[in-house]
């Protein structure tokens, strides 16, 4: 009698630490095979918590939050995950239906607010790439700063410059005035940028390629997220401003190039093995 208590009361010792040891976590990881914790190998499921390592190799992992939505981290690929965000260290993974839940990877953030929305984030060589399945999603850089806005069902290429300083950007779109302020919406990266200095109202309503410096501390007028000082520009046709040329755009430093430019195909054949991408 006394070894049943005894057992009994280790059991239910056991299950206590189980169950707070369950609370305690972020959610939990499920796979169809073995995938990794912390470099430690697990098989099927796993409770995860703030800043566990998740690392997959022939088969996909899914994590179910306690706040609810679905990260995948596919095949070959590894994170780190926390409660508001997760860091993609390698390969990709899909965030569904967790608005405001941050993956930053390269030093680019990518997030959505809209319930429902899906989006896969790639991390390869030295570019990411980020497609939105359901609803928009906004990438911007480790200060906050609105680089792309990605529509659904559209897939967009991102490579940090490190040669160019971080202020550079290179848009091009139809020049617009808005409460007084100069306004050109990009065509490739979909932001609104606020012109200053030596603006060419001339052009207004007609679509150009301009160059400039972001001005950091600036307040954006007219819709726009930032404001840029403009250094040069050229006329460009209406054709020319839609995120297929050759070179896409560049906006404080990060390279935006939407799927299907040339310049989208150049940082595939880089990340797949050819010829290294100019900086």
């Amino acid at each position: 009698m006394k070894f049943n208590t005894t057992k009994c009361l280790g059991l239910l010792l056991f299950s206590g630490l189980t169950v707070s040891a369950a609370t305690s976590g972020i959610g939990t990881v499920r796979a169809d095979g073995d995938f990794r914790v912390n470099n430690v190998t697990v098989p099927l499921t796993a409770t995860v918590f703030d800043g566990s390592g998740i690392e997959t190799s022939n088969w996909p992992a899914t994590a179910a939050l306690k706040q609810g939505g679905r990260i995948q981290v596919l095949q070959n690929s590894r994170v780190q995950l926390f409660a508001d965000h997760l860091v993609v260290e390698r390969g990709a993974t899909r965030v569904g239906n967790l608005p405001g839940y941050t993956a930053e990877t390269q030093s680019l953030r990518v997030s959505s607010m809209q319930p429902g929305s899906e989006a896969q984030i790639e991390s390869r060589q030295d570019s990411v790439i980020v497609q939105s399945l359901r609803g928009s999603q906004d990438v911007r850089t480790t200060t906050g700063l609105l680089i792309a806005r990605v529509s659904p069902g559209k897939t967009m290429f991102f490579q940090v410059k490190t040669g160019s300083p971080s202020n550079t950007t290179h848009v091009a779109g139809v020049l617009e005035t808005r409460d007084n302020v100069y306004v050109l919406t990009d065509g490739t990266s979909g932001v609104t940028i606020q012109l200053i200095g030596n603006v060419p109202t001339g052009e207004v309503g007609k679509a150009i390629d301009v160059e400039g410096s972001l001005v950091p501390d600036a307040v954006p007028a007219g819709g726009a997220t930032q404001v840029v000082r403009l250094t040069s520009y050229k006329r460009v046709a209406a054709a020319a401003v839609g995120g297929h040329g050759p070179s896409g755009s560049l906006i404080a430093g990060v390279a935006v190039v939407a799927a299907g430019g040339a310049a989208a195909a150049g940082l595939a054949i880089a990340n797949s093995g050819g010829s290294t991408t100019s900086r």
